[in-house]
């Protein structure tokens, strides 16, 4: 388990939204989905005590984590690649 930090925004569904997720004080996400039976927030907090937003800490298994990275790092390659296309077609078009 990796202990990070963010910022509660929201549940979805069995889902936490969480927003500015930093590792060792370093934002390592944007914006994620993060499946609440994954999570264990610390110091007893209860997600549906929790105001939005909130800072919060939590544990997360660091498979999770590095899928969760992985994902936005591809997400960010789609978006650029899509980008592009949509700029060489507005030059071309």
């Amino acid at each position: 388990m990796v202990k990070i930090d963010f910022t509660f925004v929201d549940t979805v569904g069995m889902s936490i939204l969480a927003e500015d997720i930093k590792l060792d004080g370093v934002t390592i996400i944007d914006q994620a989905y993060l499946a609440t039976s994954q999570v264990q927030l610390l110091n007893d907090v209860n997600v549906n005590e929790l105001s939005v937003p909130c800072d919060v800490q939590g544990l997360i298994p660091d498979w999770l984590l590095r899928s969760k990275i992985e994902q936005h790092k591809a997400e960010q390659q789609e978006a650029s690649a899509q980008t592009v296309k949509e700029l060489i077609a507005l030059a071309t078009n």
